[in-house]
């Protein structure tokens, strides 16, 4: 459960004293993402990309990094002229702008809490944010606490979707399809 001020809990008893609806509704974007090109160079012009109608198209660029200090690292330099043509060149032909999150660090350390994982989720949403990114597209090669990455994607994906940014993740093992296909936008294969 998210509470008003962004806190996720759970409920311990089956009994709630007072009920308080926080999300009557939320209207989501159901809109099937088509992901155009996986690995952009933003030096290329990609005039060559087809996008599809009643789809949101996309491309991904490698920005950010989880480091092994749990801290989020951006590669891209968004203010530079070449990102700003490109950027500028996707937005003329309604092509969406993914960053591509790797991982550094140790899944199981990094996302051992709640208060961990929080920090990273509100430091990555904060630079998609500045950086004005539709969304991201998690691909985290070493994954060594299975359940940690689920609880992060669980608590990542509300954020997220509640600024209407998408959250595609990239199938790598020991991801089971079954568990995330309902949780986030796009699985990747």
């Amino acid at each position: 459960m998210r509470t008003a001020s962004g806190k996720i809990g759970y409920i311990k008893t089956k009994k709630l004293s007072d009920i308080e609806t926080l999300r009557e509704e939320l209207l989501e974007n159901n809109t099937q993402i088509n992901v155009l090109e996986e690995k952009v160079d933003i030096s290329q012009t990609y005039e060559q990309l087809k996008p599809q109608e009643n789809k949101d198209n996309v491309v991904i660029l490698e920005d950010f990094i989880l480091k092994k200090e749990a801290k989020i690292e951006g590669t891209m330099d968004t203010q530079s002229e070449t990102y700003q043509n490109f950027n500028q060149s996707m937005n003329a032909r309604n092509i969406g702008i993914l960053a591509k999150l790797k991982s550094e660090a140790t899944i199981s350390a990094t996302f051992a809490t709640y208060t961990q994982r929080n920090q990273i989720i509100n430091d990555l949403y904060n630079q998609v944010i500045s950086k004005q990114y539709q969304g991201i597209c998690v691909d985290f090669e070493q994954i060594d606490d299975v359940n940690s990455f689920y609880r992060f994607l669980i608590e990542l994906t509300p954020k997220f979707k509640e600024s209407g940014l998408k959250v595609v993740v990239k199938l790598n093992s020991p991801i089971k399809k079954e568990r995330i296909k309902n949780i986030v936008n796009l699985v990747m294969k």
